[in-house]
Parts: structure tokens; sequence; C-alpha cells
């Protein structure tokens, strides 16, 4: 009986005491990020510009929350960067 005192004390001091905590004891956390990598092999860098870069543009940029979008693309390959809210 003692014991399930003493519990439900400290549940309930806690529960007070949480609100009351400041902001600065939570940590900051980093905003979502994605991060698109893909291989065409045998393609040019502009084909790949076209047939890969293009339409991954295309269907990422819709995407709700979206702060900025980055691509690299190079011969055969793209690398493309999205950072969100």
């Amino acid at each position: 009986m003692f014991a399930t005192v003493c519990a439900l004390l400290i549940i309930l001091g806690g529960a007070i005491t949480i609100p009351t905590l400041p902001i600065a004891q939570f940590p900051n956390l980093a905003p979502p990020q994605v991060i698109v990598s893909s291989f065409y092999i045998g393609a040019n860098a502009q084909t790949v510009e076209s047939a890969v870069t293009l339409p991954l543009e295309q269907a990422i940029n819709g995407v709700q929350g979206m702060k900025y979008m980055t691509s690299t693309s190079g011969k055969r390959w793209i690398q493309r960067h999205c950072r969100h809210v």
C-alpha cells in the first residue's frame, strides 16, 4: 500500500511539472530530408536530364511542406536533395 501511494505521488508530481519545463530542455530536431540517387547506364548528361531529372523534379515538386530542392546530374547519374519544413 505504501509503495502504491509513493508511486502515485511521483507520477502526479511529474505530471504537474512537465508543463513548466522550459523549451530549452527539449532537443533541436533536424528537418526531414530526402536524397534520391539514380543511375542511367550508357546515357549522356542531356539524356539523364530529360529522362530522369525532369520527371523526378515534377513528381517531387508537389510534395507538401518542402522547403527547397536541389539536384546535381552528370553523365549517367543524378542526385536530388529535398529538405522539408
